[in-house]
């Protein structure tokens, strides 16, 4: 379980129990977990966590640039993900650059869980979408 937190806000999500207290609300499943981390990990720079300084992606030393071919960010998104404990392996990866834009399609699955998720991620010069099978968005700017 991590709090639950609203990318449309970016804040983190309060609940109102039944007796007017209110609370931090949590993610209730797997699914939500991973989808959180990794939105955390893609939008992340090395350096941005103090405790932990290797942690996420230097996109502008190694991702953007010209001529940069579309294997080597697709490695690094890939190896990126693999990072995630609750990631077992990845199932499929789909990617394409169009319009200066780069997009992939990934499928996980969960470690100690017979689930497979689907997550879509668009990166151009707005920053990174990431978007789970049901088109909810978590959104970032780079």
């Amino acid at each position: 379980m991590d709090i639950k937190f609203d990318q449309r806000d970016f804040d983190i999500i309060l609940a109102t129990g039944g007796d007017g207290m209110v609370d931090i609300d949590i993610t209730k499943s797997s699914e939500e977990d991973l989808m959180q981390r990794l939105f955390l990990r893609l939008k992340t720079y090395p350096r941005d966590l103090f405790w932990n300084t290797n942690y996420g992606i230097d996109y502008l030393n190694t991702v953007f640039g010209k001529n940069r071919p579309k294997a080597t960010v697709d490695i690094i998104l890939r190896n990126e993900i693999l990072k995630e404990p609750l990631v077992d392996n990845i199932i499929e990866f789909e990617s394409e650059i169009s319009n200066y834009s780069y997009a992939c399609k990934f499928s996980v699955s969960i470690i100690d869980e017979p689930t497979i998720v689907t997550y879509y991620i668009l990166t151009n010069e707005n920053g990174v979408i990431l978007t789970n099978r049901d088109g909810d968005t978590l959104t970032s700017r780079l």
